[in-house]
């Protein structure tokens, strides 16, 4: 139900805005922070559905990543060298981006490197990887600044106390942050840049009149200008989106653990399995692949199958002589699509499309926001 308005709120709150961003991930608040630097004499409002960001910016696992080997040459086979060469420049555009822009210091940046793992099962594939690490690392090296991107570490295996692995690979430029500090970082920097955040405001529509959008939400109207649409797997409870999936991602993290035996951030299974230490835990996530129809939703239930699968692999080849007890458990909510390249794009003369990040909005959000805000000039 709408309510009606006060002076004051009209008067302070809902004049219309020059840009409007609908999300407040991490994708909304770097664009609603680039578009407002650009732009500094114009009024700019994030609109967030829920109290704080909540779809996966606040419950992925943090990586600092732009993408394993084995990742990297699925691209090239599937999207081509040339998109595949551009969807790394994007990530790592977007986290050098991410970094000037909240600061290592205070998202908890740590350069720990990270790891690929392959398994028995994996042979052929890390075969593969093994024969092709030095074409890819020259292939990379004008994008990575670095003529060794990719380096095989078997001889890490036994120290980290890892089982039942067949090789890793070592990539040094990689690490993690602290996905909370980095969401209330770049908060912090919007509120500076006197942007306006409305919490628990979930838009419901769009109607455009004219040279105006006015935002549907439950409770009140917002009209602006210029309207970008950073809600992701969301977005088609806005509007219609092709190409556009969601993909729910299971996490869960240990209690800190005595004398950890490595340190890092580190992929399994093509990518599908990811874990990292942080604060002496493990945070352990993914596998979607084994459950692909039920991981396609935006809800945030846990998936036992999945949880325990990842229980699994932590007693036989992440931990295995090392005890461990599980603290808790989540979900995070992403959006995938056909292509790896996100969808940046213009849907109408004042609205903006900034979404489909592939569960890599940590290295693209960046890159995104300045295409956005190039855009919305």
């Amino acid at each position: 139900m709408i309510q009606q308005l006060s002076y004051w709120e009209k008067d302070t709150f809902f004049k219309t805005y020059d840009a409007a961003i609908i999300g407040g991930g991490i994708v909304g608040l770097l664009s609603a922070v680039k578009i407002k630097e650009q732009n500094p004499s114009w009024s700019v409002v994030i609109l967030e559905r829920a109290t704080i960001p909540y779809g996966a910016t606040t419950r992925n696992a943090g990586f600092a990543c732009f993408g394993s080997l084995s990742e990297l040459l699925s691209d090239e086979q599937k999207m081509g060298q040339a998109a595949m060469l551009q969807l790394v420049d994007k990530r790592i555009e977007g986290l050098e981006i991410l970094m000037a822009t909240a600061g290592k210091e205070n998202i908890d940046f740590q350069p720990i490197g990270g790891y690929e793992l392959f398994t028995p099962a994996q042979e052929s594939l890390y075969q593969n990887c093994c024969l092709e690490t030095e074409r890819m690392n020259v292939l990379l090296q004008s994008i990575t600044k670095n003529s060794t991107t990719f380096a095989n570490v078997n001889e890490q295996i036994a120290p980290f106390k890892f089982k039942n692995l067949l090789g890793m690979i070592y990539n040094p430029m990689e690490g993690g942050v602290h996905s909370g500090k980095l969401a209330k970082t770049l908060i912090e920097k919007a509120n500076k840049l006197g942007i306006n955040i409305f919490n628990g405001c979930e838009v419901l529509g769009l109607e455009e009149k004219q040279d105006l959008q006015i935002i549907k939400s439950k409770y009140f109207d917002v009209k602006a200008y210029k309207v970008v649409i950073a809600t992701n797997a969301f977005t088609q409870d806005i509007l219609p989106v092709e190409d556009l999936e969601p993909g729910r991602g299971q996490v869960l993290i240990t209690k800190p653990i005595s004398n950890l035996p490595f340190e890092g951030t580190f992929h399994l299974e093509e990518g599908y399995f990811y874990f990292r230490t942080i604060a002496n835990r493990v945070l352990f996530g993914g596998g979607r692949h084994l459950d692909f129809e039920k991981e396609n939703t935006t809800d945030f239930e846990l998936n036992s199958f999945i949880q325990n699968h990842l229980e699994l692999l932590l007693q036989t080849v992440i931990l295995p002589t090392t005890p461990f007890e599980i603290d808790y458990r989540w979900t995070g909510i992403m959006a995938f699509g056909s292509s790896k390249l996100p969808i940046i794009k213009t849907t109408s003369q004042n609205t903006i499309l900034a979404i489909r990040c592939n569960g890599m909005g940590i290295a693209l959000a960046g890159s995104i926001a300045k295409e956005v805000a190039k855009l919305i000039a």
